[in-house]
């Protein structure tokens, strides 16, 4: 527990900067024309996030909601 702990601690700012920039976009769930737009900038921050860590991120495009993402590593 005290290894989790540190981590933790050592790491926290980086998480707090991950749960802002999720908090920040805005992604409705409203069934509206903006809704998919929203979703979609939602969609592309985490794609470029997730890419961050490695993966080889699919973005599958979506004719009325958001688009969906499949992320593979390795």
């Amino acid at each position: 527990m005290a290894d989790l702990n540190e981590y933790m601690t050592r790491h926290r700012d980086e998480m707090v900067r991950l749960l802002q920039g999720l908090v920040e976009h805005e992604s409705p769930t409203a069934h509206t024309p903006d809704e998919k737009a929203h979703s979609d900038r939602l969609a592309e921050y985490l794609a470029g996030l997730i890419a961050g860590y490695g993966a080889d991120v699919e973005r599958i495009p979506q004719p009325k909601r958001g688009d969906h993402l499949v992320a593979r590593w390795g």
